[in-house]
């Protein structure tokens, strides 16, 4: 995953908190990760309400980087985690899904020459 600053990320869970980390490069050349937030799922909220022992066990499953969203695994399901908006969702009940989170868009264009002149005769 991309890291909040735009280079290599890594998202990990220790205990009941979220890493998110970035690799670097020291003034001697040497890489290596560094720490740049830690998320405490203890004060996250599922619709205002606080999400307790919903988040215990969990994993990082995926990420969707176009909109930094966090995709987590636990024994309660699967959830969605905003990294911009902090904001948490629950997907899903079952266990074991595979998520494969991923961007479509559609852009409105001119007409295709030719597919549209055999239309109108």
């Amino acid at each position: 995953m991309p890291a909040e600053d735009g280079g290599i990320g890594f998202a990990g869970i220790c205990n009941t908190s979220i890493h998110l980390w970035s690799r670097k490069i020291d003034c001697k050349g040497v890489a290596g990760w560094v720490l740049l937030r830690m998320i405490d799922m203890d004060k996250l909220t599922l619709s205002g309400v606080p999400t307790g022992d919903m988040l215990l066990r969990s994993s990082v499953v995926s990420f969707a980087e176009d909109s930094h969203e966090l995709f987590l695994e636990s024994q309660a399901g699967v959830f969605m985690i905003n990294l911009r908006s902090m904001q948490l969702r629950k997907l899903l009940q079952a266990r074991g899904s595979a998520i494969c989170p991923y961007t479509s868009f559609y852009t409105r264009g001119c007409d295709i020459v030719g597919i549209d002149d055999r239309a109108k005769q």
